[in-house]
């Protein structure tokens, strides 16, 4: 499991859906979220994502015109999540990952992973089983 080899410090890539599952999901999913959460939380660790994640999470509060989750997604990302910007070297990056690596793979997954790339993340976290092929030496965790 992550908290046996989660470094004090580590840069964690988190995916859309984790954060999707932290904040609105239920059931086994959101617990074991929340406790990787809480684990991030308590080993300082650097936890960062694309800022195509803002888009993908506040769809449908926006939607829903859901005030309370809108404030919560925007208080984790001022407090915690670093958003990364879409660089043209990210862009880069997913396109070698679609193009050559996981050609199956859905845009945003590709940008997702491109940051995390590009970030020099240690672990990405996703419930995405379909992620593969990550670079040597980065992790992934998949809720």
């Amino acid at each position: 499991m992550i908290f046996t080899q989660l470094q004090k410090q580590a840069v964690v890539c988190v995916d859309t859906n984790f954060l999707i599952y932290l904040l609105e999901g239920v059931g086994e999913l959101h617990e074991k979220s929340k406790r990787i959460f809480e684990h991030l939380i308590m080993q300082e660790t650097i936890v960062i994502s694309s800022e195509l994640t803002y888009m993908e999470v506040m769809v449908q509060p926006v939607k829903q015109d859901n005030h309370t989750l809108i404030e919560k997604y925007e208080q984790l990302f001022d407090d915690f999540v670093k958003l990364q910007p879409i660089t043209l070297p990210i862009l880069k990056q997913a396109t070698q990952y679609r193009a050559k690596t996981i050609p199956k793979q859905k845009t945003p997954d590709a940008i997702q992973v491109a940051t995390a790339v590009v970030c020099q993340a240690d672990w990405f976290i996703s419930a995405d089983k379909g992620i593969a092929n990550l670079p040597d030496g980065m992790q992934h965790y998949i809720i």
